[in-house]
């Protein structure tokens, strides 16, 4: 991301910290607009945070990313994300004022445990003034380490597949049953005995785990 034209040099003691182009200095009044609107033109999210690890911008994509857990400004990452290494990641970035780097796979809100996402995580220090910095969160899909994670096999998925065919066909009839749409002495037979042939069905899958 290049640094806005407004930003200003940092004086020399500062020299160590400018050695990294990724640290952004900024002293110029209306910063918080500026980077706001340069953030928000991302394809990736990007969160802005301060030292309490709590979220004061987001852009589109984070918010379209983070969208189930509804607004996301002045809430802490750890209960948008509960993950530790991300807070850790934030934290250390903010203390050390040195950028920091982190390939993890998050459980997104409102996707199923078995669908974790992967992401390239930068977290990079912005010297806004003399006395406040805030740490910046990009979020990159590390569409790599996803088709590989697909690839993998995934033996909880197959039984999750396996349970859900006799699962429905039990659940069906039951609601059939006790709906009363099922009155016909035979085909209330015909019921009893599909169900107990997905019961059996059921039990053959849990067999196999045991083994």
């Amino acid at each position: 991301m290049n640094t806005p034209q407004a930003a200003s040099v940092s004086p020399p003691d500062q020299a160590a910290e400018d050695d990294d182009p990724r640290i952004l200095h900024e002293k110029s009044t209306g910063v918080d607009a500026l980077l706001e609107m340069v953030l928000d033109g991302l394809s990736h999210a990007c969160l802005l945070l301060d030292g309490t690890d709590r979220i004061l911008f987001s852009n589109e994509a984070a918010k379209l990313l983070f969208m189930p857990k509804g607004r996301l400004l002045g809430r802490r990452l750890e209960t948008v994300l509960a993950d530790r290494q991300l807070s850790q990641l934030v934290t250390e970035c903010f203390q050390t004022r040195r950028p920091g780097h982190l390939a993890c796979a998050l459980r997104l809100p409102g996707v199923a445990w078995r669908d974790d996402r992967h992401f390239l995580v930068d977290a990079v220090p912005l010297k806004l003034t003399a006395d406040r910095w805030l740490v910046r969160l990009a979020l990159r899909p590390d569409e790599e380490a996803d088709a590989a994670a697909k690839a993998m096999p995934n033996p909880a998925a197959d039984v999750l597949l396996q349970l859900r065919g006799p699962l429905t066909i039990v659940q069906g009839y039951l609601e059939n049953l006790l709906d009363g749409l099922i009155t016909d002495p035979v085909a209330l037979r015909q019921s009893l005995l599909t169900m107990r042939r997905s019961t059996v069905q059921i039990e053959r899958v849990l067999e196999g785990l045991r083994q």
